[in-house]
C-alpha cells in the first residue's frame, strides 16, 4: 500500500488560520466600535454637566446680585432684612437664619439636575458675604431599561 499524499493538508491548515484571523479581526473591530460608542455617551454626559455648573453658578451671581439690592431696599426703607427677604425670596427657616434653594436642570430625555442650598448670612453690610453653600448636589432622572437602544456597532446612525 502506498501512503496517503498529504499535500491538501497544509490548504486546510491555512484556511482554518484565515477564519481565525478573521473571527479574531471581527471581535476586535466590535469592541473598539463599543468603546467609541461609550466614550462618546461619556463625553455628551460630561458637556451637559459642566453646562448645568455654567448655569448654576449664573444662577449665584443673580442671587448675589439681588440680594445686595435687597439689603439695599433695606437699608433705604429702614426695614429688617428678614422681612425684605421674606417678601421678596422663598426663605426657608434654617437654624438661626434661613435658607434659599435653588435648582437647575438640563431639558434632556433624563434630565440632569444640579440643586443647591444656600444658608442666608443676615450681614446688613453690602460689601459682605451674602450667603454660604451648605449643599450642592448633582441627580439625573430615572431611566427605564426598555427605553435604551443598542444600536448597531457597524451602523452607529441606523437603529
Amino acid at each position: 500500500m502506498k501512503p496517503l499524499d498529504k499535500k491538501g493538508a497544509t490548504s486546510v491548515l491555512i484556511i482554518l488560520l484565515m477564519v481565525v484571523l478573521m473571527v479574531f479581526g471581527l471581535t476586535i473591530l466590535t469592541t473598539t466600535l463599543s468603546n467609541k460608542s461609550l466614550s462618546d455617551k461619556k463625553q455628551a454626559w460630561l458637556d451637559e454637566y459642566y453646562d448645568l455648573e455654567g448655569q448654576v453658578a449664573l444662577e449665584l451671581a443673580s442671587v448675589d446680585s439681588q440680594l445686595d439690592q435687597l439689603k439695599l431696599d433695606a437699608k433705604t426703607n429702614g426695614q429688617s432684612l428678614e422681612t425684605v427677604y421674606s417678601d421678596n425670596l422663598e426663605i426657608i427657616p434654617y437654624k438661626d437664619g434661613y435658607k434659599l434653594f435653588l435648582q437647575v436642570a438640563s431639558d434632556e430625555d433624563y434630565s440632569k439636575y444640579i440643586s443647591v442650598e444656600l444658608e442666608l448670612i443676615m450681614d446688613p453690610d453690602i460689601n459682605e458675604t451674602n450667603y454660604r453653600i451648605i449643599a450642592y448636589s448633582e441627580t439625573q432622572d430615572l431611566f427605564e431599561y426598555e427605553d435604551i437602544k443598542f444600536g448597531n456597532p457597524f451602523f452607529p446612525d441606523k437603529d
